[in-house]
């Protein structure tokens, strides 16, 4: 794990971060919503197939607002660039990441537990910003 003093603007209260995800098959950047109420990270079968050759990983669900999802469990890593998308500024191995199966599905949440639990983030509404120290 490592990172830079980091920082990004917020758009209202909801964030949405870029991040690099890197699987068997290589990198793949997607948007993700940066969720302190997901405890999980969770991510669609779309990408799935974007990060993986093959199945795999632990069958397993999870229950979330929209009730209980069948997922693969799967470890990545995560990195997360700068608003424009041009610089490395967290980078996480072994994360575990969820893979929901249904194609409704379409969602990508950066949750609490293996990934938003290893930074100390600081969310300031008023000042637009999102940083890790």
């Amino acid at each position: 794990m490592w990172f830079k003093n980091a920082q990004w603007t917020l758009e209202g209260h909801r964030k949405r971060i870029k991040v690099r995800l890197s699987g068997d098959k290589g990198p793949y950047i997607v948007s993700a919503l940066f969720d302190t109420g997901a405890s999980k990270c969770v991510f669609s079968k779309r990408v799935e197939s974007a990060l993986f050759n093959k199945a795999g990983g632990t069958k397993t669900a999870i229950t979330g607002v929209g009730g209980e999802e069948e997922t693969r469990l799967r470890k990545i890593k995560v990195e997360v660039l700068s608003d424009d998308g041009t610089e490395v500024l967290l980078s996480q191995t072994q994360v575990e990441a969820f893979f929901v199966q249904s194609r409704k599905f379409d969602l990508e949440l950066l949750g609490v537990e293996t990934f938003l639990d290893k930074f100390c983030w600081k969310l300031d509404y008023p000042g637009g910003t999102l940083s890790v120290e």
